[in-house]
């Protein structure tokens, strides 16, 4: 691990168990979040020679995705998760890439030499840093003058119903734990427009745009989990109920089981997701 001296607590749970489920559902989970990585790279107007940075890539997919665009140039994928890391050079080495590279750093801290990106992009990877401002502009410092930036991160959390239908059906056992400030680490912290925006301005960015946009998420259904207990396993229910009794454990993926059943079609769950795509030049 390089520079690591802040989002302990991230580096921690990507280290641990959710790295570890990420790797078992690879797969399945990039084909549900593809579509919001491509409005992301769609909107970087990459070029065959660009370079660029993939901040928390991952399993690697997406640096994959990035890599095809830039056939003469680079993709360098930064991640704090090690065996997500582990399996996207696998990955790599097995499709034979050669124009990707990966680091297990913080992108927040990571020491980058300075202007050495054209594009910055992240898929639902940029939500979780304790100093967001310090951050930004630590990876705005790696990108050459007139680098542009794109990611895609949630809207708030009731405007996602991939997240609030399982989570509905587990508040009937279980309490949400106390968040005092909605914009903590997380997969929603930057669901507020105008927060985010200031975010990317205090870090020195110009041109910020935050696009609303919603797409479908098309879950694959497993043979040999419960519908409940797939969504225990990568949503943020899983986290939720990861102390719990087992029969309450049980109880919350009975319920959630019966919730999402209401959202089965063409052997898929397939609910809305809602985010925004963010771009914003240097």
């Amino acid at each position: 691990m390089n520079e690591n001296g802040s989002n302990a607590d991230q580096i921690k749970y990507w280290n641990s168990q959710a790295g570890a489920q990420w790797v078992k559902g690879r797969e399945s989970m990039d084909k549900t979040l593809s579509a919001f990585g491509q409005l992301a790279i769609d909107a970087l107007a990459l070029s065959a020679n660009s370079r660029v940075l993939d901040v928390g890539c991952g399993c690697g997919d997406t640096s994959f995705s990035l890599a095809e665009k830039v056939i003469n140039g680079s993709v360098e994928g930064v991640d704090i998760s090690e065996p997500m890391l582990a399996h996207a050079e696998e990955l790599r080495l097995g499709l034979g890439i050669e124009n990707v590279r990966f680091d297990n750093a913080d992108a927040a801290v990571k020491s980058f030499t300075p202007q050495t990106f054209d594009r910055v992009f992240s898929r639902f990877g940029v939500m979780f840093f304790d100093d967001p401002v310090a951050a930004f502009s630590n990876i705005r410092h790696s990108l050459a003058p007139g680098g542009k930036l794109s990611f895609v991160c949630w809207r708030p959390a009731p405007e996602n119903e991939w997240t609030m239908v399982p989570t509905k059906a587990a508040l009937q056992y279980v309490s949400l734990p106390e968040q005092v400030n909605p914009n903590s680490p997380g997969p929603f912290a930057f669901g507020d427009k105008e927060y985010t925006s200031s975010i990317l301005e205090s870090a020195g960015f110009s041109d910020v745009v935050m696009e609303a946009k919603n797409l479908p998420m098309c879950f694959a259904i497993s043979k040999n989990k419960s519908l409940g207990q797939q969504f225990a396993e990568t949503g943020p229910v899983g986290r939720i109920i990861a102390s719990a009794a087992e029969d309450v454990r049980q109880s919350v993926i009975d319920s959630m089981t019966v919730a999402l059943e209401a959202y089965v079609a063409d052997d898929q769950v397939k609910m809305d997701g809602a985010v925004w795509l963010v771009t914003a030049s240097n």
